[in-house]
């Protein structure tokens, strides 16, 4: 413990701490030996990599899109695939198809049911307005416009349903929907 102080007298000196600055680069500052140092122990900048500017595939957000990606992809993939890969991408691509098609008819079947209750809800105010004021149903609105949604899902007990109401035989509902 008695030989701290002189060794902290001889290792503090001020020689030794303006050597150790100028050794470090930090005083006098020197442009050279301050470039020399940042560029050591600065973080390396990376190059900008310029890749090839292509295209992208935009993300399909209707079915017609989708359809249109199939039929593109159908063409261009197959090229540089092995026979399996081949077989497994054909089925891959005929089973697309296939839900795109399903996809598809579940959307008009969804779009014709709206279409139906809407009717439906007006036929019933033009038929209340009518009762209201005592005029009679004109034959157009005499018979309820049928959801098809509906309509799949009570198909068989509609027909017995029928011959008990006393409908006629000759009556149809015959729906026109606007594509």
């Amino acid at each position: 413990m008695r030989d701290l102080t002189r060794i902290r007298e001889q290792t503090f000196k001020e020689s030794t701490i303006i050597s150790a600055f100028r050794k470090a680069g930090i005083w006098p500052i020197s442009c050279n030996t301050a470039l020399t140092k940042l560029r050591t122990y600065s973080q390396p900048t990376p190059m900008p990599t310029t890749l090839p500017i292509r295209v992208s595939t935009p993300k399909p957000s209707t079915f017609r899109e989708v359809e249109e990606g199939l039929q593109h992809w159908k063409n261009r993939v197959p090229e540089g695939f092995s026979s399996p890969s081949k077989e497994s991408y054909r089925n891959w691509l005929t089973g697309t198809e296939e839900v795109v098609v399903a996809g598809q008819i579940q959307e008009l079947d969804l779009t014709a049911g709206i279409e139906a209750r809407k009717a439906e809800r007006l036929r019933k105010k033009r038929v209340k307005a009518l009762l209201r004021a005592g005029n009679l149903i004109p034959p157009e609105d005499e018979d309820p416009i049928l959801d098809p949604e509906a309509a799949e899902s009570e198909s068989g007990s509609e027909s017995e349903s029928g011959s008990e109401r006393g409908s006629g035989s000759g009556s149809q509902v015959i729906i026109y929907y606007n594509d």
